[in-house]
């Protein structure tokens, strides 16, 4: 592993801790003892890789002529930026060759601004912070991660020995950093926007934990009183992630066979499907086409256009309560056809062919995630983790649907090896019920034949599908629980709205928000009623 950053990593923290003074002799002067670590897996590191002493200072370039830190010689890595670093192969090496406590002694001369000379202590007692790792759903879910889409990275927080946490994300294709900046201590995620990721790239992550004292120089001939002074220690931790070549696609067309699945608890989902169908979608410029249908099965099946240029089946005959069902209607290693007509497009015929059944196990959000959707502030960012896709997946994807029109708020198409992704703050609203699912996908890709089929740069896909569904609602962050009728007034007309939405088994009722309806739904709802508006 390539420490890219080692050099000015650590140096980098103490301008962002307060803004440097431009009358300032030095900006900034630093000495410090680091202990690198690498994660390869998605486990933590335990043990250290490497051990260094570092010291640096930053002036304005034709300051300093030479510089030395207890006589060993500096190096201008920088205009205006010395550094010297030190490595070992032990603890007890770096201790031997640099002790804490002791004094270390900077000095420069053969610039503009003359002979100086600073001395730092490294502070007692030595105190390193515990090694940065990153979680193993993010430690998994960056690798072959899909450019296209933006990348969140996540940490165990850190301890409470850390006073200053950084974040360096550095590409080797570019052979330049494209992050490197403070972290507040109370964040322990960084999203990384597709903007900044290429196909193919392989990227380098550093998190720094530092125990760090910060302070001021000394007047001439010292390095300045307006000189920002940082002594301590660090634990690095470097790990690498390759971008995938080519995101999963997102298709233009398709027919899969879909088995559907709901999720009602924490990190479990049901153990057989609710539901068994064929699903068909085609999406084009508007007026394309006109008319369409599915062809192949037991009968045929129209396309209707649900948004301008997107076509899908809405025939609630199609969907079956067992698999034997829908391969009777709708076999598996058999040929299909969507047809359009009377547009743009003219007369297409377009074959797809679905394999051998090939379904994916199901999915399901993992930990405590199902039951912190219910209720969740879409005002804030959620983090949403799922179990691992099974071999054979091709792509996972996302959605989610308000439930009162289903239309689409959220969708994304995800590398088979994703197990986690953030939804933005604002991306719902609040007191809304929405449908999530999660997809996992086995597919084959291909393009339209031409004409008279599709042209070949639709991009379309045949298989099978598995999904999950987790029905959820956002909280009301100005709500009045027991008020279910919604006219600011608690009353008869709300005792009776819950109970008709308890008996009917309806979200509403939900009160504690755990996806499931009992008694403590209703214990909560008689506090709410009792406690007022």
């Amino acid at each position: 592993m390539n420490f890219q950053q080692s050099t000015l990593l650590l140096c980098a923290v103490v301008p962002l801790v307060t803004s440097t003074n431009a009358t300032a002799d030095v900006y900034e002067y630093d000495v410090a003892k680091i202990r690198f670590y690498v994660q390869s897996t998605d486990a933590p590191p335990t043990i250290a890789d490497g051990y260094v002493f570092n010291a640096y200072f930053d002036c304005d370039d034709g300051d300093a002529g030479s510089a030395t830190i207890n006589g060993a010689s500096m190096t201008e890595e920088g205009p205006g930026q010395w550094n010297f670093e030190d490595g070992f192969a032990s603890q007890a090496m770096l201790d031997g060759a640099y002790p804490s406590g002791s004094i270390y002694t900077m000095q420069f001369s053969g610039g503009s601004l003359g002979a100086r000379s600073e001395m730092v202590t490294l502070p007692m007692p030595e105190q390193y912070p515990s090694p940065p790792a990153l979680t193993a759903t993010s430690f998994n879910g960056m690798q072959n991660a899909d450019p296209s889409q933006d990348l969140t990275i996540e940490w165990i927080a850190p301890d409470a020995s850390t006073t200053v946490v950084f974040l360096s994300i550095y590409s080797q294709s570019l052979d330049d950093t494209i992050f490197d900046d403070l972290i507040p201590n109370g964040q322990s995620n960084y999203t990384i926007p597709a903007s900044d990721l290429q196909p193919g790239d392989t990227y380098e992550v550093e998190i720094v934990f530092a125990n760090a004292e910060i302070g001021n120089g000394s007047p001439a001939p010292g390095f300045g009183v307006d000189a920002l002074s940082l002594s301590g220690y660090a634990s690095v931790t470097v790990a690498q992630f390759t971008t995938s070549s080519a995101g999963p696609i997102e298709p233009d067309g398709e027919i899969l066979k879909t088995a559907l699945y709901l999720q009602t608890e924490d990190d479990a989902v049901q153990a057989t499907p609710e539901i068994w169908t064929l699903e068909a979608y085609i999406s084009a410029e508007e007026g394309a086409f006109t008319e369409g249908e599915v062809t192949g099965g037991a009968f045929p099946l129209a396309l209707t256009e649900y948004s301008p240029g997107n076509w899908d089946i809405d025939d609630p005959s199609i969907e079956y309560a067992s698999k034997s069902a829908l391969d009777a209607d709708f076999p598996s290693n058999q040929s299909y056809a969507m047809s359009v007509l009377g547009g743009a497009w003219g007369e297409r015929n377009q074959p797809f062919f679905i394999g051998p059944d090939a379904y994916p196990a199901p999915g399901h959000l993992t930990g405590s995630v199902f039951s912190d959707l219910h209720g969740m502030d879409p005002n804030a960012d959620f983090m949403l983790e799922w179990t691992p896709a099974g071999p054979g997946v091709d792509a996972v994807a996302i959605f989610i649907d308000r439930a009162d029109d289903f239309s689409t708020v959220y969708e994304i198409f995800l590398p088979a090896s994703s197990t986690g992704v953030v939804i933005p703050a604002g991306t719902l609203q609040e007191a809304t019920e929405y449908v999530l699912g999660l997809t996992y996908a086995e597919v084959d890709q291909f393009t339209g034949d031409g004409a008279p089929a599709f042209d070949t740069d639709i991009r379309l896909v045949a298989g099978y599908l598995t999904d999950t569904i987790v029905n959820f609602a956002t909280i009301n962050l100005n709500a009045c629980p027991a008020d279910l009728t919604g006219d600011g007034v608690l009353n008869f007309f709300d005792v009776s709205a819950f109970l008709v939405a308890f008996n009917g088994q309806l979200p509403d009722a939900d009160l504690t928000g755990d996806g499931v309806l009992n008694f403590f739904d209703v214990s909560a709802f008689l506090v709410a009623f009792n406690g007022g508006c």
